[in-house]
């Protein structure tokens, strides 16, 4: 699509930001594209305090959401990189950047599943890294990718349509989430 389309969808969705409203209150259907574009805008335009609480919410939601009882932990990451994910993800709240950082590290250095690791732990893993480099920060780029592992892990588990990303119920209320959270 030209940069027209683009043009004209970047200025639907600062409307929808300007009033208040969300893509959702539309009549018609929400695309992946527009939702991304009013997600990251909505981060963008969010204060540091709603920015925080929405990091701490989608954190929280992530790593409950993760399901990795599923995952074959064993043959994702070595002992201390399965150590550091389970004190990550118990402490994810109260542990300060720095720490919590040390914890993404030696996550990172246990992988074993280079390139071909499961999704369900992909996501948790980014969104601790990304939680981190946000509490360490303050970026709101950190928390645009925070806000994407929270996506992407709703989009893999209820697989929504690319061209009505809202028929899916459970998008509809990250949509919400977001848009509370956010003031969008």
């Amino acid at each position: 699509m030209g940069r027209g389309f683009q043009t004209a969808v970047n200025a639907g969705i600062q409307s929808h930001l300007l009033h208040k409203t969300s893509p959702a209150q539309e009549d018609h259907a929400l695309d992946l594209k527009t939702f991304d574009t009013w997600r990251i805008g909505a981060v963008e335009n969010a204060s540091p305090a709603q920015r925080m609480a929405f990091a701490r919410d989608t954190i929280r939601q992530v790593i409950e959401a993760a399901h990795l009882d599923d995952v074959d932990l064993d043959y994702e990451l070595d002992g201390d990189a399965l150590d550091a994910l389970h004190e990550a993800m118990a402490n994810a709240l109260t542990t300060p950047a720095d720490a919590l950082k040390a914890l993404d590290r030696r996550i990172e250095q246990g992988i074993l599943t280079e390139g071909n690791m499961d999704p369900r732990l992909l996501f948790v893993h980014g969104a601790i890294g990304a939680w981190a480099d946000f509490l360490a920060t303050g970026d709101p780029t950190s928390l645009k990718h925070l806000a994407n592992e929270a996506v992407s892990q709703i989009d893999y588990h209820f697989e929504p349509k690319i061209d009505d990303f809202l028929a899916c119920p459970q998008m509809q209320a990250e949509r919400d989430r977001i848009a509370v959270l956010l003031k969008a």
